[in-house]
């Protein structure tokens, strides 16, 4: 249970700051449309990268936050194996 928290407060900290750089939103699930969405945009995701990386010195794709997976969970989508392909490599 404490690895659960631990996940979510890490990565909550992330979605906000990346938030920060990006727009001004409070509410988490805005936070993680903004993030997702920047990620997508290259232009932009190199940046946030770079700046996450400095500021945090650790990232995480959109969809493996704690809100992305819990959102998987409610949807029923949510799948428990390790694809390789989803981790950015910092």
């Amino acid at each position: 249970m404490v690895g659960i928290i631990f996940y979510k407060c890490l990565f909550d900290t992330i979605l906000y700051h990346a938030a920060d750089l990006l727009e001004e939103v409070t509410n988490l699930s805005e936070v993680q449309e903004v993030y997702t969405l920047a990620y997508q945009d290259l232009e932009i995701k190199n940046d946030l990268i770079s700046e996450l990386k400095y500021d945090s010195a650790y990232i995480l794709e959109p969809e493996l936050t704690f809100t992305a997976l819990l959102d998987s969970i409610y949807k029923g989508k949510f799948q428990f194996f390790y694809r390789p392909d989803t981790y950015a490599v910092v």
